[in-house]
């Protein structure tokens, strides 16, 4: 199976092309990003802005991942989506876009 990923570290991209068949892009994804289709979109948005640990911001925090990774989910449409949650860190609220067929 070919994949593509979107990491927005170059160390990430360089494990990324280590184990995985096909291309990754060094980027910051936006909402609106990527076009195209999935077959299935895998993605752990930066979880910082939820954690218990950190100024837990939420939605206010620049660098929450959670719109951009649901626009991507129904953007493309694929079959099975899975992200990663981590404890208490997903906001419940807004995942409604999101589903799994």
């Amino acid at each position: 199976m070919d994949t593509h990923g979107y990491e927005m570290k170059a160390v990430a991209v360089s494990t990324y092309d280590s184990n995985l068949h096909g291309d990754c892009d060094e980027t910051m994804l936006t909402v609106g990003e990527p076009e195209g289709e999935a077959d299935i979109i895998v993605g752990g948005p930066p979880c910082q802005p939820f954690s218990q640990i950190g100024y837990q911001r939420g939605m206010r925090d620049p660098r929450d991942g959670f719109p951009i990774f649901l626009d991507a989910v129904i953007v493309c449409d694929p079959h099975s989506n899975h992200r990663e949650r981590e404890g208490s860190s997903v906001p419940q609220q807004g995942l409604s876009g999101a589903s799994h067929r």
